[in-house]
């Protein structure tokens, strides 16, 4: 990767203002006992360099006003960035990051290397040779900084920082990335989401290697910065595409990055007039976020009757840059919101929760999205988790179709840690948490940094309660629906999915254990590795082996790995 020497001028100021930044938030949590509060939502602007100087400027007085101890460090960095403004040469900007990095504890060898050149600086991460090889090799400096837990050396550090200016400049990050997978396929059956806008994410979550396990990284602002009626501000709102883009970079593929795209805006409050613009505006965002590797995309179903949800998420899906075996679009419910089903006959107003999340199985279907999101917010802060405003009997009941239609599952608001339990027992796909992983400030309701701790407490309930026997067998059904959408489920299993749902439904632990047993060759399925079609494909065939039925073609095409043919096939055998 090479810079200008302008750009690596800039790059150090960049770094200056960052560690500035860092320092004062680690002070405040000090000072505030572990909580220090995030700002109202921020917006990215545009700066000049001298405008970067200043503001960093006027960040170490503060620190000097606010917090005394730190003057030592923050007049030496001060005085670097003062360097770094007036240097000459590339030598000289070399070395006085280096300076800046080993002031703030950043060792100095490292596999990233800084080279000044004449007018420019080199840096080498491996043997890249365009800008979308150096985001792939930066990916990976970042999982293996990840993975054994060190901070980034200076090469690295500065790695990272030209990774997020071609990030700005419109590269892609086009390397390798995991996606959601499918339900009854996954090694972690009920998938962790949590939300943040991003800053966290890198700081934290992406941070610790047991922090990514079953984990979804889910990129959107959670704050309502104290407005909390939810039809003047969203509970939760798009983050900004760079943003989800430098998770993306620093998640890698240990998990699978998804973002809230939001409900569709219509201007003139007319569905028909505004239906083209908001179509192509929302679909435009979702490509936006797929071009760099994010896995799903979020948007809401609401201000819109029956009709128009499944006429919008119709267009959008039709209008959508992707991977369809691979992103996934999610449509998110509220069940708190009435709507009116007009899709025949005189039109009915649907308002009971239970009545509107059934209505949603069908008009997610419908409209071609791939993921159901059952979303309980309200303007109650805190919202009462999902899991308490539906009894567990009617949530049982929507996985358990959703999944049997061929729809990914996911449930939000209000959820604790410990409600991973419940979630793990319905067999869901998704669990979003965001707020209860924060620290909250208890007047005003906004949130600081994540805490890995309540993270990993909710990873562990949710892997303590994957293996016991209510857990098991939400997971086999989850499984046995997937086969049955897939008409990839053996005859002699048919009756066993309908008693396992009715065991569970019961919670008849003797009834769940001897299913669980019998349905033994089931539950040793192995999860999916290979791309998704190539995975649903060898699931028909071996159906079609067990009952002797002849599938030349979809063998052939499996073993030549033609993912387009094959898809063409299996909508032959699944419709």
């Amino acid at each position: 990767m090479i810079l200008t020497a302008g750009d690596f001028r800039r790059l150090v100021l960049d770094r200056v203002h960052t560690l500035l930044e860092t320092m004062a938030e680690d002070e405040k949590l000090t000072a505030a006992g572990g909580f220090a509060k995030r700002e109202p939502t921020p917006l990215q602007h545009r700066h000049s360099l001298a405008e970067v100087y200043r503001r960093a400027a006027a960040l170490a007085s503060e620190l000097r006003r606010d917090h005394p101890g730190t003057a030592p460090v923050v007049d030496k960095t001060v005085e670097l960035a003062g360097q770094a403004m007036t240097a000459r040469t590339t030598a000289e900007l070399v070395d006085v990051y280096a300076d800046v990095l080993s002031l703030h504890g950043h060792r100095q060898d490292g596999p990233a290397e800084l080279h000044a050149e004449p007018d420019r600086v080199r840096i080498t991460v491996g043997r890249e040779e365009n800008d979308a090889e150096f985001l792939d090799a930066v990916t990976g400096l970042l999982s293996h900084s990840r993975h054994d837990d060190h901070r980034p050396a200076a090469g690295e550090a500065a790695a990272i920082q030209a990774a997020y200016r071609c990030l700005d400049r419109g590269v892609a990050l086009t390397g390798p990335y995991r996606s959601i997978g499918v339900p009854g396929f996954r090694r972690f059956p009920t998938a962790l989401s949590v939300a943040d806008p991003g800053d966290s994410h890198m700081r934290v979550t992406c941070r610790g290697p047991d922090l990514t396990r079953g984990l979804v990284v889910h990129v959107e602002h959670i704050d309502r910065d104290r407005e909390f009626d939810r039809e003047k501000v969203e509970p939760y709102r798009m983050p900004a595409v760079v943003d989800a883009a430098r998770v993306r970079l620093h998640t890698g593929t240990d998990a699978p990055c998804s973002v809230f795209i939001g409900r569709p805006v219509f201007e003139s409050e007319s569905f028909t007039r505004d239906l083209l613009k908001t179509v192509h505006l929302y679909a435009a965002a979702v490509a936006a976020m797929f071009m760099h590797g994010i896995a799903d995309c979020k948007l809401g179903l609401e201000h819109m009757t029956a009709a128009e949800a499944v006429e919008f998420m119709r267009a959008v899906a039709g209008n959508v840059v992707r991977d369809p075996s691979r992103q996934t679009l999610t449509a998110a419910l509220s069940l708190n919101t009435p709507i009116v089903d007009d899709r025949a006959g005189a039109p009915v107003l649907v308002s009971e929760p239970f009545d509107v999340a059934t209505l949603g199985i069908e008009l997610v279907r419908d409209g071609g999205f791939d993921r159901i999101a059952w979303d309980g917010s309200s303007n109650q802060v805190p919202a009462v988790p999902v899991v308490e405003q539906l009894s567990f009997g009617h949530l049982l009941g929507l996985v358990h179709h959703a999944h049997e239609t061929g729809l990914d599952t996911y449930i939000s608001a209000g959820m604790l840690p410990d409600h991973m339990r419940t979630a793990v027992n319905l067999g869901v796909g998704g669990v979003g948490m965001g707020t209860s992983l924060h620290h909250v400030d208890l007047d005003t309701r906004l949130m600081g940094r994540l805490r890995p701790e309540l993270i990993r407490r909710a990873l562990d309930v949710r892997d303590r309660s994957a293996s016991r026997w209510p857990g098991r067998g939400a997971a086999l059904l989850a499984r046995l629906d997937r086969l049955h959408f897939e008409n990839a489920l053996p005859a002699v299993w048919v009756s066993a999915r309908t008693e396992l749902f009715e065991v569970l439904q019961a919670q008849d632990r003797a009834g769940v254990v001897e299913l669980t047993g019998r349905l033994a060759e089931a539950e040793r399925m192995p999860e999916d590795t290979d791309h998704p079609v190539i995975e649903r494909a060898r699931r028909v065939i071996a159906r079609a082996r067990r009952e002797s039925v002849t599938v030349a073609e979809l063998e052939r095409v499996v073993a030549g790995r033609d993912v387009t043919h094959l898809r063409e096939l299996l909508t032959g055998v699944v419709d």
